[in-house]
């Protein structure tokens, strides 16, 4: 149950050198090792994976997060994988595309001060995973003084409305699907977020209370999208090993 509640954050562990330290002289981590990598060659051999895949920098991130979820991870299902998850990425991409855009100009940055009366998109926090919901939960609630500033004759005079940038920002943010896969996004992170910040709070929870939280965010998720149980098979068992824990 504690590892449940542990927070799972590779960007941070990464970024601060936290990870797991090996002892690359010691033969019993070498060993380890080269089992671990004959696993990983064999899958990327078998599915013809391209070797400089395992340079990028979310290998090493995919890596660090099987490693702090621990024993018994479940693949994801390939539905989820061409559906959910493929949905959730993109969306994830599109917004902070779009926020990236806004914050690195001097003239988009004060126009959408402007318009949102110096309210900022961003939210940075402690995790990056609370920041990146808080800022797209922030994009969701401005979404009309955004349309309104991409539609403004101010927009249009702007140098950059030319760029093809500018016209991705603003295809975005005129876009019915991309502000649905905001929403759907909110719905899913959020009874999540409710307990990370839970546990991150001065008041530490007991691990019964936070398991019933858990209970509750599942059961929440479950009913907001009323997923079909095969699609959730899954996720059941997923769900399953954790409450055995």
């Amino acid at each position: 149950m504690n590892d449940f509640a542990n927070k799972i954050n590779p960007e941070e562990a990464l970024k601060k050198g936290k990870g797991k330290k090996v002892d690359l002289n010691n033969s019993f981590w070498k060993y380890r090792i080269l089992a671990c990598h004959k696993f990983i060659s064999r899958w990327a051999y078998k599915t013809s994976i391209p070797f400089h895949a395992l340079e990028d920098d979310s290998f090493k991130m995919m890596l660090e997060v099987v490693g702090q979820f621990g024993i018994g991870l479940p693949p994801p299902i390939r539905y989820s994988l061409s559906d959910q998850l493929l949905k959730l990425e993109v969306e994830r991409t599109k917004t902070k595309k779009l926020t990236i855009f806004v914050y690195a100009h001097h003239k988009t940055l004060a126009m959408m001060r402007n318009y949102t009366k110096k309210r900022e998109i961003i939210r940075p926090r402690v995790t990056r995973f609370v920041s990146a919901f808080l800022t797209v939960q922030s994009l969701s609630e401005k979404k009309e003084q955004l349309k309104h500033m991409f539609s403004s004759t101010e927009w249009e005079e702007c140098k950059f409305s030319g760029t093809p940038k500018m016209r991705a920002s603003y295809g975005r943010v005129t876009s019915l699907q991309f502000w649905a896969g905001v929403t759907q996004g909110l719905k899913v992170f959020s009874p999540l977020v409710k307990v990370l910040r839970m546990v991150d709070a001065d008041w530490k929870p007991s691990m019964g209370f936070v398991y019933g939280e858990i209970k509750v965010a599942k059961k929440r998720n479950y009913e907001s999208f009323g997923w079909s149980r095969e699609s959730l098979q899954a996720c059941y068992k997923y769900h399953n090993q954790q409450d055995e824990r």
